[in-house]
């Protein structure tokens, strides 16, 4: 289900993000769980085993960019800037959430999923795009909450 190469992936992605930011690179996570497809289907969504969660450069920079030390947190109320190392919780975050939403959309009107997992000082949401045509759930944005 998890890629075991998932955080040298990562790492090329970050890397990418925060150097080449036009160039176009992903790291595979691994294949959706099956509480996951359920909590799909209880929300009006059709996942399967053929869906795989991955990042991006693109949605990588964007949290970076917008939730990271850069960021312009003190609009954004208790956030604390997300990191480098965050990125390595996402397969904790996915694998393991604590609640999950369905139901909201970006401005391309693509369906959204909104994770969420509590950590010892913070909660991280963690979003991803349902993109059907190629059965991927892809970072939209992370970012972090004091608790």
């Amino acid at each position: 289900m998890f890629n075991p190469d998932y955080e040298k992936e990562m790492n090329i992605v970050l890397d990418k993000a925060n150097n080449s930011p036009t160039e176009r690179v992903e790291a595979k996570i691994g294949k959706v769980s099956k509480q996951l497809i359920l909590d799909a289907k209880n929300n009006g969504f059709e996942l399967s085993s053929e869906y795989y969660h991955n990042i991006d450069v693109s949605g990588t920079r964007h949290a970076l960019i917008n939730h990271g030390k850069t960021g312009k947190l003190e609009k954004r109320g208790m956030q604390e800037p997300i990191s480098n190392e965050d990125f390595k919780l996402i397969p904790k975050i996915i694998y393991n959430y604590d609640s999950i939403q369905f139901g909201e959309t970006d401005s391309k009107n693509t369906p959204l999923i909104k994770y969420a997992k509590t950590f010892s000082n913070s909660v991280i949401y963690y979003v991803e795009e349902i993109r059907t045509g190629k059965k991927t759930l892809t970072i939209k944005t992370m970012y972090k909450k004091c608790r």
